[in-house]
């Protein structure tokens, strides 16, 4: 049986103070040494023995001894939340070469305001005060879908007497009670998957539900009809580009689920989708770029119609109404980013992706 190492508070402390000084996203603890990212970029702590990064995982089992049957396993892949002096990680432990490593995520300690995160009052507006509908934030891993989902859920929460419920994996930020009431539910621990957690809100009276991601056919239909049935439902696609993950959307409907019923339901469901990248400031930081779309009449149509990669123009030509394409976004913050930056997103936009 694997064991937890016992818990090393100095080899900790020199990787948590490392990951404030340089204020780092991401840790990284590969065989023989310690990584990090800063601003989307690498940067290195020092060089150790594979022993000494070995240690270091196995205590991130400290206060997860419920999973450590999961080293046993011949090519282990575990993903799990735990606070580490004073700090909480998202950790996945992994095998490279059949050797021990682990990347980790920094989790901030509370939600970020919208207003820090960049979201427009009116996006704002239309999509925390919505009684029903389907909005997706989609971007490439990395790209800070949850934190942008989080910064809503959490103004809904301050402002809203509405009861939420989230299910995720694993539980990134922990929301408290405000003028709304949230019940946080994670994947391995509380339900088996994102459709059977979808499966139990329905059941749960919710005003809300956040699905952490659509994974699948199954997780795609039940988010659909909680939407149909009178709640707003918030969740993530990995995909780029707003005309490109509503196509991807209909797409992982069922066979059996016929396009023009599949096309239907989205067009009258979809309420908006927040397509986002994250670009390096001239100062350092990242801020986020964003293509805004809000399902207006045009859109359901072009939805219905299979024209979803003209949808682009329909954005272009509804500023008014809080919409925005992703190059007049990225031409709004140029002087704030790296030029490379603006360069490496402003070229793939044109044609939705």
């Amino acid at each position: 049986m694997e064991q937890a190492a016992d818990f090393d508070e100095e080899g900790w402390s020199r990787i948590t103070s490392f990951i404030k000084e340089e204020e780092l996203t991401d840790i990284w603890l590969n065989p023989g040494f310690v990584s990090g990212r800063k601003d989307g970029q690498l940067v290195r702590l020092d060089e150790g023995t594979e022993k000494d990064t070995n240690d270091l995982i196995r205590q991130l089992f400290y206060q997860r001894r419920d999973l450590l049957p999961e080293l046993e396993k011949p090519m282990p892949s575990i993903d799990f939340t735990t606070p580490v002096l004073g700090m909480r990680f998202r950790v996945k432990v992994f095998t490279a070469q059949k050797k021990l490593c682990a990347a980790i995520r920094v989790l901030p300690d509370k939600p970020p305001s919208p207003e820090e995160i960049g979201l427009d009052p009116m996006v704002l507006e239309r999509v925390c005060n919505a009684a029903k509908g389907f909005v997706l934030v989609t971007g490439q891993t990395g790209s800070g879908k949850t934190t942008t989902l989080a910064a809503i859920i959490n103004r809904i929460n301050a402002t809203r007497a509405v009861k939420i419920i989230t299910i995720e994996y694993p539980i990134e930020y922990v929301f408290v009670d405000q003028l709304g009431e949230i019940t946080q539910r994670e994947i391995g621990l509380d339900c088996p998957s994102y459709a059977r957690g979808l499966e139990d809100a329905l059941r749960q009276n919710p005003d809300i539900i956040l699905c952490g991601e659509i994974i699948d056919e199954a997780s795609a239909l039940i988010a659909l009809k909680a939407s149909e049935t009178g709640h707003l439902v918030f969740s993530t696609l990995h995909t780029s580009g707003v005309s490109f993950s509503i196509n991807r959307l209909i797409n992982m409907l069922p066979g059996s689920y016929p396009e023009e019923r599949a096309r239907s339901v989205i067009s009258a469901s979809l309420l908006a989708v927040i397509d986002q990248r994250l670009c390096r400031r001239k100062k350092g930081g990242r801020v986020a770029a964003r293509e805004i779309c809000f399902v207006n009449g045009t859109v359901q149509a072009k939805i219905r119609q299979k024209q979803e990669d003209s949808i682009v123009d329909t954005i272009r030509s509804s500023r008014a109404e809080g919409m925005i394409d992703l190059n007049s976004y990225l031409d709004g913050i140029r002087n704030l980013i790296e030029p490379e930056e603006y360069r490496r997103h402003y070229r793939k936009l044109t044609i939705g992706r």
